[in-house]
């Protein structure tokens, strides 16, 4: 799909509900090149923390440890981890993703100061024509070529 068409189903659909309708063509340029929206953070990244922190050694030990509540959650952490190259970003603002370092919390895995510097990797932020594919390329006249005009 080119870049017109990106921004022409972005437009019409407006999928997170910005209000591009209401937008004049300035704001809309605005909306998709502000840095909005939550950037996900590279898996390696995590990885380096979690073996500097020595919580991937915790995490090894409750992932094999049968009574654990929070087992299930560190074998789907160490999987993730070992995975990267599968699965080279993640974002930190997921709902399950902050439920399982909440459980590992929970459960001892992990201390809340090292969960708030993992949260803290997320403070990173991008732009929603970034997300998209488009970044640096969403002008007024392009946004006035997508709406048509």
């Amino acid at each position: 799909m080119d870049e017109y068409q990106v921004l022409s189903n972005e437009l019409a659909t407006d999928p997170l509900g910005r209000g591009y309708t209401t937008m004049t063509h300035a704001q809309i340029v605005d909306s998709l090149n502000g840095l909005t929206r939550p950037d996900r953070v590279p898996i390696r990244d995590l990885l380096g923390y979690a073996v500097r922190a020595s919580i991937y050694s915790r995490l090894e030990d409750d992932a094999s440890n049968v009574t654990s509540s929070s087992r299930g959650v560190s074998r789907k952490v160490m999987a993730l981890l070992k995975h990267s190259a599968e699965f080279p970003l993640l974002n930190l603002t997921d709902p399950d993703v902050i439920a399982s370092l909440n459980a590992l919390e929970t459960n001892g895995v992990i201390t809340p100061t090292e969960k708030a510097t993992v949260l803290a990797m997320a403070n990173n932020r991008r732009s929603r024509a970034q997300e998209l594919g488009i970044g640096g390329w969403v002008t007024e006249g392009r946004v006035l070529q997508a709406r048509g005009g």
